[in-house]
């Protein structure tokens, strides 16, 4: 049984803004190629924007992208992956 095994470098981004005082802006992403093939790649995007209803409360809406360049080599229908996402904070 032959096993691969698979190296990468990784490179993340991150940057988080407050619009306001109520609007605030984040995202987050992440780059990570074959260590041996640098056009072999995964990478992840999240981008987030909260407003702020209340002193206790804030509504969050959240975009999620997946992405893998081999993907669809491995059967799937598309290289992307994504959502996206709503969502109530609370704060105690």
């Amino acid at each position: 049984r032959v096993e691969k095994v698979y190296a990468r470098y990784s490179a993340r981004y991150q940057l988080q803004r407050k619009v306001d005082d109520r609007v605030t802006f984040s995202l987050l992403t992440f780059y990570r190629p074959e260590f041996s093939a640098i056009h072999r790649f995964t990478s992840s995007a999240n981008v987030a924007l909260t407003y702020k209803l209340a002193r206790a409360l804030a509504l969050k809406a959240t975009f999620v992208d997946n992405y893998d360049s081999e993907a669809r080599g491995r059967g799937a229908r598309s290289n992307n992956d994504g959502d996206v996402l709503f969502g109530l904070i609370a704060t105690f």
